[in-house]
């Protein structure tokens, strides 16, 4: 049954272009880190000057750039998040109590940080 999963796989590798960030190379993969990380403020940022030439209402510019500059990260890494997505899914009740547990560890540690700080 391993085998045939195996062979499935390489199937499907073959069909897409895009593949899976273990089977990039690496310094592909580096770009792509560095991309996603120079974009979190100046691709947004750039096009949101770019639509503002043509749509002067400033908080629309920023959320259509927001949405393309999201979509390009989708484009990028699609194999990967839908995978992930599936498997989180696929054990939704476990995956959805061990994140509920560390989201009240983080909400507590907020609290009391917060506490510190006033």
């Amino acid at each position: 049954m391993g085998d045939n999963m195996n062979n499935e796989n390489e199937i499907v590798k073959k069909q897409s272009g895009i593949k899976h960030t273990k089977d990039r190379k690496f310094i592909v993969n580096l770009l792509f880190f560095i991309f996603s990380l120079v974009g979190l403020i100046i691709i947004p940022s750039i096009l949101t000057l770019l639509f503002n030439l043509f749509i002067k209402n400033e908080m629309l510019c920023v959320i259509i750039s927001d949405v393309i500059y999201i979509g390009v990260l989708y484009l990028i890494y699609c194999k990967d998040l839908n995978d992930e997505f599936k498997l989180y899914f696929k054990n939704f009740k476990d995956n959805f109590k061990y994140s509920f547990k560390i989201y009240i560890l983080g909400y507590m540690a907020m609290i009391f940080f917060n506490l510190i700080i006033y």
